[in-house]
């Protein structure tokens, strides 16, 4: 559930595209019946959470899950950059428990983003369990 959870994040740019991404996973067979309700409860609790909603409101530029190739060629792919002029908000998604390497891996991301020219305003990782739950790095 974790990966679908992580997919469908992907896809959502702005919080009114929320029900409308649901509704096509559904319909393509991605997402049970059974399982639709949850999802979209665990879904609903990360874009509606109060301190990451503002991220998911209509005008700001999103960038989920595009690459950041590095001047040493190395490839990055961070779940959500949220862009308002020259500032960014990075905010990565995990399931599970808490680990140490997921702040170095937005460092690395924030570290590409501010060589590109953005400042970077917050860094968050989101835990997606029974409750959603927000780390700010």
């Amino acid at each position: 559930q974790g990966n679908r959870i992580h997919h469908i994040l992907g896809l959502i740019e702005t919080k009114s595209d929320l029900s409308q991404v649901v509704e096509a996973e559904f319909r393509n067979g991605s997402i049970a019946e059974e399982e639709l309700g949850d999802l979209k409860t665990k879904l609903e609790a990360v874009v509606e959470h109060p301190e990451l909603s503002a991220y998911y409101m209509e005008g700001s530029v999103v960038k989920n899950e595009k690459d950041i190739i590095t001047y040493s060629g190395q490839v990055l792919r961070p779940d959500r950059i949220v862009l308002q002029g020259d500032s960014a908000i990075l905010i990565d998604y995990k399931t599970g428990k808490r680990n140490s390497r997921y702040k170095e891996q937005l460092y690395a991301y924030g570290d590409a983003l501010e060589t590109m020219g953005y400042s970077v305003e917050k860094k968050v990782l989101v835990y997606i369990n029974e409750e959603v739950t927000t780390e700010f790095v």
